[in-house]
């Protein structure tokens, strides 16, 4: 991953909070800790976003 690379994945990740955030603010159900799909989804995404701004190699707590 090149450096511009991982500043691009950091910056996506860090989108990706700010709305679960937002949506958290404005989401009953979320905020009740009850099912939300969209609330889901959006954990699923912040996930894969912090996933892929992680330097190869780290992440997984286990030996590389």
């Amino acid at each position: 991953m090149t450096i511009a690379e991982a500043i691009d994945a950091a910056r996506r990740a860090q989108d990706v909070y700010v709305l679960h955030l937002h949506h958290i603010d404005a989401c009953a159900a979320c905020q009740a800790l009850s099912d939300c799909a969209q609330g889901a989804r959006i954990r699923r995404a912040l996930r894969a976003a912090r996933a892929a701004a992680r330097p190869q190699g780290h992440g997984s707590g286990g030996a590389t």
